[in-house]
């Protein structure tokens, strides 16, 4: 499969000129000799290839090569605004790429199998920086391939242990709806922890005509943000709060703690959206989502739900259920945390 959106039309046309180059270069080796209208041609040709044209040449090359071995993937994507691209990555998580008339951001870079730089340059080529809603297995592990990464940094934690090849190998594995698409050789290395700069509450990232504004939502993990994209009135929540909210790991706060913090980010960003987005489901989520994760989480603090078994990587958590179709998968003894 040729990668992303190289056209066939620009693949034939590349193609031609090579099989050209490969004449002119039989010709001169079988005859010792090249005539100047062949040493014209083979200088136009090579100024076309290698000069700045339209068509990425190496990029193309790169695709053939990757696509004769099998190993390429393609990652599909959708334009669900006139700024907002939605990329669908192969352990069920969502990443986005936001542009404004200036430069874009890059919200996540999911499991970290296979070339999302690829992907990310058939995109656009404005400048780019890479935000990471949190360091989970399947959101920050692309992210090496990117020069500007940005990371809360109350993450480093979770962010090393889930960044170790192990965890990374098992986790996707666990995570990947499809067998035998997770393998070693396509990992991408993980980015060192020193290699993000700290991403933090009240950061604005101007793009031209379009802001991401950061806020920070400790729960799910202990750098969790959000992102708020004004002009769309879009706010991305990321894993931060979404209607499967987990917060039962080691790395993630206490409930009673989330309920405050869930309080605040409310006040912030009342009135200054209409649209949600996620990184997990069908990437999209309700506009009253921030409140009805709230009333779980005050309906489990008074004893109004009713729990369920949820195993997750073999160990089973009690998922609480309010009858509103928002769940929370918990820790009990952490409820007043």
């Amino acid at each position: 499969m040729i990668l992303n959106s190289l056209s066939i039309s620009n693949i034939i046309f590349v193609l031609y000129y090579i099989f050209d180059l490969i004449f002119i270069f039989f010709l001169y080796f079988s005859t010792r000799e090249i005539s100047p209208l062949c040493f014209y041609k083979f200088i136009s040709i090579f100024l076309l290839l290698f000069n700045n044209f339209s068509v990425n040449f190496y990029a193309i090359l790169r695709a053939i090569v990757k696509g004769m071995g099998g190993s390429t993937m393609q990652f599909k994507t959708e334009k669900i605004s006139e700024h907002i691209t939605r990329i669908h990555g192969f352990c069920t998580e969502f990443m986005y790429l936001i542009e404004g008339s200036k430069a874009a951001v890059l919200i996540d870079t999911g499991c970290g199998f296979y070339s999302l730089k690829d992907c990310i340059h058939n995109l656009t080529n404005k400048p780019l920086k890479v935000l990471i809603t949190h360091g989970h297995v399947d959101h920050a592990m692309g992210a090496n391939e990117f020069e500007e990464i940005y990371l809360n940094h109350k993450d480093k934690s979770v962010y090393q242990l889930h960044s170790e090849k192990g965890f990374r190998l098992e986790g996707a594995k666990g995570l990947c709806p499809e067998k035998g698409l997770i393998k070693e050789t396509d990992m991408i290395p993980s980015a060192p922890f020193e290699k993000f700069h700290n991403l933090q509450e009240g950061d604005v990232f101007e793009l031209g005509g379009i802001h991401v504004v950061i806020y920070e939502l400790p729960g799910h993990t202990l750098g969790s943000v959000v992102m708020l994209i004004p002009e769309e009135r879009t706010i991305l929540l990321g894993d931060a709060c979404n209607p499967f909210l987990f917060l039962f790991d080691k790395f993630s706060t206490g409930l009673a703690s989330y309920e405050k913090n869930l309080q605040e980010l409310q006040k912030k960003t009342a009135g200054k959206y209409d649209r949600v987005l996620i990184s997990h489901g069908n990437g999209d989520a309700k506009p009253t989502t921030l409140e009805d994760v709230l009333k779980v989480c005050q309906d489990i603090r008074s004893g109004n739900v009713t729990d369920r078994n949820f195993v997750f990587s073999g160990e089973t958590h009690p998922l609480a259920d309010n009858g509103t179709y928002t769940f929370i998968c918990y820790d009990k003894k952490r409820i007043e945390e």
